[in-house]
């Protein structure tokens, strides 16, 4: 799927100074690098204040009407993305850092990251993170092809081979699972492990044809509120605070790019077979309570992939990175340790918890293997291991 070539972004570092930074184009799912002049544009807020941490947030047009907004975490200021002439090779920590990917869903910002990236920045973890297009802070064209899986798939695809190291590390929610996946098969020598929360069996990734998404964009803007409404009550375990279920919101995109989403998500590929390729350490994350994704459907991917471990996680839901922060970053920092290509290059010993190096264990999937199938509680699209799936939740 060619785009134009000519690609601009803009970045501020941690001092709120900014710079221009250089970005690449994809054609297709491959992605090219070539130099441009480039234009400041405008820079934001930083999502929490770090220690002697630094931040630049790019904007970077991965085709026509096409403006991604990324997120570049680092350790110190020099390794920044913010030269117009950066080039891998002349990257000193190319070879020596591990960088992380996170990946958003439907509905869902780099905010929703928070915790996790907060946890790993401190561990000296170099991070990227992203907004979708028609999310946050990235574009929001109004051309319904513009947010089919694989015009979405080209713009994550860009970003990773822009930012990537030589060790990466994917983390997706949901919806930004599926774009994880893609990447950890068609990147598979650059991808070390592959964490997917909330993510699914290994099913045919497509639209449901008889669900609120299918009206007429009028109709759909008049019961939108009572739909997202529907959805963020059913995103959080019951138990669930009202403090943290306010403290992101969810659904801040406009109902042409939601509608828009929800119909383009056509990835055929998605098999089992696909799935069953995959050939790297891959963590899968499950909040018990998920009312989108049953239990059954994440053990039918562990089964799938091989070698994959599964954390079940008591009292959160679909949104368990917000709901149970500290035991997702513990299972991921676990799975990161379980060998020595993903630990972190620059640790923070104080700040790090011990066990580097730990077995990885999941009691609570031990102790929950009874139920395969269960009830969706009245999800719009409904699972099996025969039927198709439609990610509709962040």
């Amino acid at each position: 799927m060619p785009r134009a070539e000519n690609t601009s972004a803009t970045s501020i570092n941690s001092k709120n100074t900014s710079v221009s930074a250089s970005a690449v184009h994809p054609t297709g799912l491959q992605a090219s690098e070539e130099k441009s002049s480039l234009q400041n544009e405008r820079a934001v807020d930083h999502l929490f204040t770090t220690t002697n941490r630094c931040k630049a947030s790019l904007f970077i047009n991965t085709g026509e009407n096409r403006t991604i907004h990324v997120v570049h975490y680092a350790q110190r200021e020099q390794d920044l993305y913010t030269q117009s002439t950066f080039s891998k090779t002349e990257d000193e920590s190319y070879e020596s850092k591990v960088m992380l990917f996170f990946i958003h869903g439907v509905g869902g910002t780099i905010q929703m990251w928070e915790p996790q990236i907060h946890y790993f920045l401190t561990l000296g973890y170099e991070i990227i993170a992203l907004d979708l297009l028609g999310h946050g802070q990235s574009g929001k064209p109004r051309v319904y092809n513009a947010y089919q899986f694989t015009e979405l798939a080209s713009d994550v695809m860009f970003i990773f081979d822009r930012f990537s190291k030589r060790r990466n590390v994917l983390i997706g929610h949901s919806y930004g699972s599926s774009f994880c996946t893609m990447l950890s098969k068609e990147r598979a020598r650059k991808v070390c492990k592959t964490v997917l929360i909330s993510g699914g069996g290994p099913t045919l990734l497509m639209p449901d044809r008889c669900s609120a998404f299918c009206l007429p964009l009028p109709f759909f803007v008049c019961i939108r509120k009572s739909v997202v409404k529907m959805f963020q009550r059913m995103a959080f375990h019951e138990e669930t605070s009202d403090t943290v279920r306010q403290k992101i919101s969810t659904f801040e995109i406009s109902s042409f790019a939601l509608k828009a989403i929800m119909q383009g998500q056509n990835w055929y590929e998605s098999t089992e077979e696909y799935h069953a390729s995959l050939i790297l350490p891959v963590l899968l994350v499950y909040g018990k309570g998920d009312q989108f994704v049953t239990l059954g459907e994440e053990q039918w991917m562990q089964e799938t992939i091989f070698g994959a471990d599964l954390e079940v996680i008591e009292g959160a839901g679909h949104m368990v990175m917000l709901e149970k922060p500290t035991h997702v970053n513990d299972a991921i920092h676990r799975f990161l340790n379980r060998d020595s290509s993903t630990w972190s290059s620059h640790p923070a010993p104080e700040e790090r918890p011990p066990g580097r190096g730990a077995a990885f264990q999941s009691p609570q999937l031990l102790e929950n293997s009874e139920a395969s199938v269960r009830s969706n509680g009245g999800r719009l699209s409904r699972l099996s291991r025969t039927s198709i799936r439609s990610k509709t939740m962040m």
